[in-house]
């Protein structure tokens, strides 16, 4: 299957969630990453000669655009056959008790061209997020935190205790405040919580690994 994207920092091809739907599915994705300032070029360009990709994800192509591009039978209609319906099924539920959301999809002649990104949990709608390693509370023999003052005791705990289990109770380090006001308790030597990258300073990126494990 053959995916033009737009991307930014991260390789698609690196993506963990990805990797794993690749393994589910048995289907191998060719990454066509495109940089957001050239993404409406490269697409115009592979339409017009006919390499034409699978599917366009996260392009931001416009509702006229999308028109245009199905009208001339380079898009498919998703509305046809029923084929959100029958292969989307969930997809489809939701579209259909969210008005709004569909009418963001649908064109004025009752086609579907693309799909939404929604993010309707409270846990997405937030973009700084508190995460907590699990493993220094089993170490610490104490739960996930509910209250203030739970959290309070965790993190005195933290401080006061092996928390990371390395035999020395003096290093590690309580949670630290990024540039995005995330919070991850960490230790100096290689922090245990956390998957990809935080940047504690503008000079400090710590590697992190396992996240909520």
């Amino acid at each position: 299957m053959k995916i033009m994207a737009s991307v930014g920092t991260a390789d698609y091809n690196d993506v963990y969630v990805w990797q794993k739907y690749e393994e589910m599915t048995g289907i191998n994705v060719d990454w066509v990453q495109m940089q957001g300032s050239e993404k409406g070029e490269k697409i115009a360009a592979a339409l017009s000669t006919g390499d034409y990709a699978d599917l366009i994800f996260r392009c931001r192509l416009s509702q006229e655009t999308l028109t245009e591009y199905g009208e001339q039978g380079l898009i498919v209609d998703l509305n046809e056959n029923n084929m959100l319906e029958t292969y989307a099924p969930n997809t489809w539920n939701y579209l259909q008790t969210h008005p709004d959301t569909l009418a963001s999809v649908m064109s004025p002649d009752g086609k579907i061209y693309s799909l939404p990104q929604v993010n309707s949990g409270a846990e997405l709608r937030v973009s700084r997020k508190l995460f907590i390693n699990k493993k220094w509370l089993e170490n610490v023999n104490m739960e996930v935190p509910a209250t203030t003052e739970e959290l309070y005791q965790v993190l005195k705990a933290f401080k006061e205790q092996d928390a990371n289990g390395n035999g020395d109770p003096d290093d590690d380090i309580l949670p630290g405040m990024a540039r995005w006001s995330l919070c991850f308790p960490m230790s100096r030597e290689r922090p245990e919580c956390g998957t990809g990258r935080l940047q504690m300073t503008e000079n400090t990126v710590f590697d992190l690994e396992g996240i909520c494990n």
